[in-house]
């Protein structure tokens, strides 16, 4: 799928996960692009695992990584159309359910996003410090 498509058809549910980030980041600074790397690709097995009937993958997180795995999960709960969203008068635009096969291809894009920011030019915060400017 090219670029301009793929963030037509997901780029809400993006920004949807990066305000579940966000909103992390702001109260913790010192959240890491590594620390958030981790809790995507976490959940992004986690969802693998449940469409082949597998149990999640195990992990151990930091108490500050926990708190991103757990607002980011309630945000894809939501988006799953499992679940209400705590926060859903901050969040804007339409909402429209996804697929467990949607949400794994917005891990994958997420997951190369902090690969391209946090490289030698941005730092241990690259991705964050980008992201920050355009979520709220």
């Amino acid at each position: 799928m090219k670029t301009d498509d793929f963030f037509r058809q997901f780029g809400d549910v993006l920004q949807n996960i990066e305000f579940a980030v966000s909103k992390i980041y702001k109260e913790y600074p010192e959240l890491t692009d590594n620390n958030v790397e981790r809790v995507y690709e976490n959940l992004q097995r986690t969802y693998q695992n449940e469409l082949k009937n597998k149990a999640a993958p195990k992990a151990n997180f930091s108490t500050l990584e926990q708190k991103v795995l757990q607002n980011v999960r309630e945000m894809c709960e939501w988006r799953l159309g499992r679940t209400e969203y705590s926060q859903m008068e901050k969040v804007r635009g339409e909402f429209h359910t996804i697929s467990l096969d949607d949400l794994i291809t917005c891990f994958k894009r997420l997951r190369r996003s902090i690969e391209f920011w946090s490289g030698k030019n941005g730092g241990i915060r690259g991705y964050l410090n980008y992201m920050k400017d355009f979520v709220p």
